[in-house]
């Protein structure tokens, strides 16, 4: 599963395991951009006609919906073999001096609290599985 699907970095990350000779099962997390996620989708499906893709759209700031990402991917793929945290973003993009802190919380939460708690999830499947990786991703 891949977080962030939808920018530029999880895109590429998406279309580049579409090389993997096997059968393949990949969630595409996004937030809002519908329209991108689709487009990866039919390109992924261009690529490699043998890769399944699960989309899934949520919000990382909200916990609730943050909660339900990893086992809405398990219920649907039957398992997580990796993970990739990948989404990221700045809030309130201004002089350091001048970031208030609504906006370095927001930032916080989806860059830092975010990878952790869905690790955090994804970790218990992979033991019963006896193995799986863990990516994270930062970009600033």
């Amino acid at each position: 599963m891949i977080t962030g699907a939808s920018g530029d970095i999880g895109s590429a990350i998406c279309l580049s395991l579409t090389d993997f000779p096997g059968p393949l099962t990949l969630g595409l997390h996004y937030s809002e951009q519908r329209k991108n996620i689709t487009r990866l989708q039919e390109r992924i499906h261009r690529k490699n006609t043998r890769v399944k893709t699960i989309l899934l759209k949520a919000n990382l700031l909200l916990e609730n919906e943050r909660q339900s990402l990893i086992p809405r991917f398990v219920r649907q793929a039957g398992s997580i073999d990796a993970l990739v945290n990948n989404a990221g973003a700045i809030y309130g993009r201004t002089d350091f001096l001048h970031l208030t802190k609504v906006d370095w919380d927001k930032t916080f939460e989806l860059n830092s609290s975010a990878p952790f708690f869905l690790a955090q999830q994804a970790f218990p499947h992979m033991k019963k599985t006896r193995g799986g990786k863990i990516i994270n991703i930062s970009y600033i």
